[in-house]
Order: structure tokens, then C-alpha cells, then sequence
């Protein structure tokens, strides 16, 4: 048996509760979600931000002892029903709360005291989050029952790394330039952006652990600009294997001169000749096809966009936006890939999207 929960339905996945028979009545929440990738890219965001809860947790018990931790769902079931792949989780009872979102606002006012204090420890873990990884991501859309989080999102430096809902650097910099240390943030010595010092990035490995299921990333390195470079497929093997076996160096040699050492011990990569040292980390890897957007006709019938306004969501998606404007047919429309909506502004009539990622039957598009 299966219930639409209320307000169940978002950008990424739709969530019902459901009852097993095996389960003497307890609600469960089951998710499905709307692209290929969202079973990979929920399980990653997921596992990085519990990973980064247990380090935020001993800082809160060491310099905040009366301060509640925080915790993760986490889900291992995997549920096939009608032909339909659902995610189970367990379901949280008490009032839902989402204390911010992925373009970094606040969405949540406190209306008691108990408020005040988990919005500040939600600000707080996020803010933690950005120090944690070496700025290189924070987590944001953090949201559930007290302090018990879910379906939170990783927003980084590069918008669509970590999947539909990393919305890129515009969104790290708006939560900051809002975010205004609270007690948590001080009593934790989270110091504010701009004086905060490099050596509190994660220790090596931990990173490495938050990846260990996803096979569809790649191994690079970080250049002198911050982009990132894939190493060719050779060095995808050679490191995989040398963290298998726990080897500390890898010498990278053209002829009998060494050019390169990758240090797997603090996952670094040196030039000899020049000493410049760079950063190694997991990256997504490019799809060989990105995802088409489309927009339901009603029924099992869906149009496909043309090119053109492919290449305007890609675009809009990478400056970590959510919103876009199109003309077809003489008519504007504004497309929410947030909310995936179409809105006919004229009438403000919406219509669903979706993105699929197969190719679309030839003359079905839009």
C-alpha cells in the first residue's frame, strides 16, 4: 500500500509512504526518482554528508557538549514495484523543516526557542561543511525532523560535479553572503570567509571513502587556475590499484626520467622539475550523452526541445541558476528546472518536465 506524502514531490524525485506487510505497521518512505542518475547521485550526496556529520559531531561534543548531533538517513533497500524503482528510507515523524535550500537561502523563520536552536546547528553544519572540504563544496538543502537530515544536496565549485542539484559557486557564495555566524559557529571557532585557513581541509582519504561506490567517477588533478584535468586511463587504473594495495607513491616516468610522483598517501600530485604540487581528487565523469529536457503533452505522450534550447539548460545549469526563458511558437514560456515545471506565461498554465536520457525518436521534438 502506498501514499503520495505530503509534499513529496520535488526537482529530483518523488516520495510516497508505504507500509510493509513485514513491518508491523511502521511507515517507510519510498522515492523514485525522475533521471537515471538519481539513485548514484542521491547515494553520493548522501554519504558525503554524513561523512562530513561525523567530523561536525566530535567538534560539537568536544566545544559544545550540550549541543544535539546530527544525523543522516541512510538507505540500503532497494524496492521494485510495477515495473518502478523506489529507494527506501525510514520515515521521519514530527514536523518536516527545510532550513535551506540549493541556491543558499535560508528557508525557514524560528518561531520558538527549540527552532532557534536547530536552525543555528543547520547554518552551523553547513557552514562547517564549507571548511571541511577544503572550500572546495559545501552541503546545502539541508532539511528533515530536528537534527535528523535528508536528501541534502553537495553544491561545489563546479555547478553539476556532484549531480542535478550542485547549482555551482554562485550558490556557496550567496549562502555566505547571508549567513551570519550564530553562537554554534563561534563556540565551534568557525572562523568567517576570507580568514579561513587551508590546513582545516578533510584528512587524506576521507574524500576517497565518500566515492568508494560510484563508478562512473574518475580520478583528476587541479591545476594552477582550479580547473580540473582527468588523467588518462592508464593513471585511472594505476591509482585505483595502487589505493588497492596500499602503495604510497606512483613515479610517473617518460624514458628513464621521472616527470611525475602521485603521493596516494596525501593525494597529491608533484612535478619534479619544477616542485609545483596539485591536489588529486574524484570528479564525475563526462557523460557520453547529456540527459534531453522535455515537456509532458499529457498522458504517456512527451515532446523533446531542439537543440538550441538543450544547450541554453546546459548553460543555464552550469552558472547555477534554475529559471530561463524560451520563446516557442509565438508564446514565452518560463521553464522552472527547479520545480521542473513549464509556466505559459501568458496564461500561467504549467505543464511537467522531465529529462530522459535516451535519444529521442526522430521528428519528436519540440
Amino acid at each position: 500500500y502506498q501514499r503520495r506524502v505530503h509534499g513529496g514531490s520535488g526537482g529530483v524525485c518523488k516520495a510516497y509512504r508505504i507500509w510493509f506487510a513485514s513491518s508491523q505497521g511502521a511507515p517507510k518512505v519510498a522515492k523514485r526518482y525522475k533521471h537515471k542518475h538519481g539513485f548514484l547521485e542521491d547515494h553520493i550526496n548522501t554519504q558525503m554528508g554524513n561523512n562530513v556529520a561525523t567530523k561536525f559531531n566530535e567538534l560539537v561534543r568536544k566545544h559544545s557538549p550540550l549541543t544535539p548531533s546530527v544525523r543522516f538517513l541512510l538507505w540500503h533497500t532497494i524496492l521494485e514495484l510495477e515495473g518502478e524503482y523506489y529507494a527506501i528510507e525510514d520515515f521521519l515523524h514530527g514536523h518536516f523543516i527545510k532550513y535551506n535550500n540549493i541556491f543558499g537561502d535560508a528557508e525557514h523563520i524560528p518561531t520558538s526557542t527549540e527552532d532557534v536552536v536547530q536552525c543555528e546547528l543547520a547554518a552551523a553544519f553547513s557552514h562547517f561543511s564549507f571548511i571541511y572540504s577544503n572550500h572546495q563544496y559545501i552541503v546545502l538543502d539541508v532539511q528533515g525532523v530536528g537534527t535528523t537530515y535528508t536528501d541534502v544536496a553537495i553544491v561545489s565549485r563546479t555547478a553539476s560535479k556532484f549531480g542535478y542539484t550542485d547549482t555551482g559557486p554562485n550558490s556557496m557564495q550567496a549562502f555566505f553572503h547571508k549567513h551570519k555566524c550564530n553562537s554554534l559557529c563561534q563556540r565551534l571557532g568557525l572562523q568567517a570567509i576570507g580568514t579561513m585557513p587551508a590546513s582545516l581541509g578533510p584528512a587524506p582519504g576521507d574524500l576517497e571513502e565518500s566515492f568508494a561506490a560510484a563508478n562512473e567517477y574518475e580520478w583528476a588533478w587541479v591545476d594552477g587556475e582550479g580547473a580540473t584535468q582527468a588523467f588518462d586511463a592508464d593513471m585511472q587504473h594505476a591509482i585505483d590499484e595502487g589505493l588497492k594495495k596500499k602503495v604510497g607513491t606512483i613515479r610517473v616516468c617518460v624514458g628513464d626520467a621521472t616527470h611525475h610522483v602521485i603521493d596516494l598517501l596525501n593525494m597529491q600530485m608533484i612535478e619534479i622539475r619544477t616542485g609545483v604540487v596539485s591536489k588529486i581528487q574524484k570528479q564525475l565523469a563526462p557523460l557520453q550523452q547529456m540527459p534531453f529536457l522535455q515537456v509532458s503533452l499529457g498522458g504517456d505522450e512527451w515532446e523533446t526541445f531542439d537543440d538550441k534550447v538543450q544547450h541554453l539548460v546546459t548553460k543555464t545549469l552550469q552558472k547555477g541558476l534554475h529559471e530561463m526563458t524560451i520563446t516557442q511558437g509565438g508564446k514565452e514560456y518560463l521553464l522552472d528546472l527547479q520545480k521542473m515545471v513549464q509556466i505559459n506565461l501568458e496564461n500561467e498554465r504549467e505543464e511537467t518536465l522531465r529529462f530522459v536520457v535516451f535519444e529521442p525518436e526522430p521528428g519528436n521534438s519540440k
